[in-house]
């Protein structure tokens, strides 16, 4: 496998790191694994001289919606189909109920890219989903039971305010991490490898209400050289 040198400025921390990627070609998804742990990189250095006051079994945030990227939406498929045939039936189950709990409480028609484009629409979705206490099929008492292979914005989600805060969420309750580039977004637009594609993501709890399109194949380095092209970019507000 290659390697890949890349240095990443984020405020007055410098990551000089290098990743090996496998050379033949492959998929997005395949490389997710990578991408996950170099997100993981930059979240720890946007961390630095901060005090995050997430900790476990503080899951408010797991009572959100988390938008999902096609690339992870294909990665947590094949996750739960490799599962357990009993851990596999519970996670199926908890998928269930929430789908009829988001339908209960009338969020079915408003959990739609469309509906979650501005900051606005998000914020307002947001507050009307938490009022109705929709669990992640993933919690388990309390906890995330896939939380190695959680989602890109469930990893960027660090507040540094009060936890109990994230229970009322109120204007100016709630102070985040200061992320330089926020690498869920752009596996929006990365499901052809390049970051061109058209901007998708589907709320995590609707995971098996859609199908997949097959994603095209290029070099593992290719891959990765075009998500770190996307993290330095200048900001698109469309994704964001």
């Amino acid at each position: 496998m290659p390697d890949f040198k890349f240095e990443l400025r984020i405020d007055d921390q410098v990551i000089n790191a290098s990743v090996k990627l496998p050379a033949e070609a492959i998929r997005p998804v395949d490389l997710l694994p990578i991408l996950q742990g170099f997100s993981n990189a930059v979240l720890g250095a946007a961390c630095v001289g901060e005090s995050v006051s997430c900790t476990a079994g503080c899951a408010a945030c797991c009572r959100q919606v988390v938008p999902l990227s096609e690339t992870e939406a294909i990665y947590l498929t094949a996750l739960i189909d490799e599962m357990p045939p009993e851990r596999k039936a519970a996670i199926l189950d908890r998928f269930e109920k929430a789908l009829q709990k988001i339908d209960a409480a009338g969020l079915t028609e408003k959990l739609t890219m469309e509906s979650l484009r501005t900051a606005e629409e998000r914020r307002h979705l947001g507050d009307e989903y938490l009022a109705a206490r929709i669990d992640c099929p993933f919690l388990e008492n309390e906890l995330c039971v896939i939380h190695q292979h959680r989602p890109l914005a469930c990893r960027e989600h660090l507040v540094t305010s009060p936890p109990e805060n994230c229970w009322n969420p109120t204007a100016g309750s709630i102070e985040m991490v200061k992320m330089p580039r926020r690498m869920s977004r752009i596996l929006y637009r990365f499901g052809d490898g390049v970051g061109n594609g058209p901007l998708k993501f589907l709320p995590l709890t609707h995971l098996f209400q859609f199908r997949y399109p097959e994603q095209p194949r290029l070099p593992g380095p290719q891959i990765f050289e075009n998500f770190f092209r996307e993290v330095t970019a200048p900001t698109k507000a469309a994704a964001e």
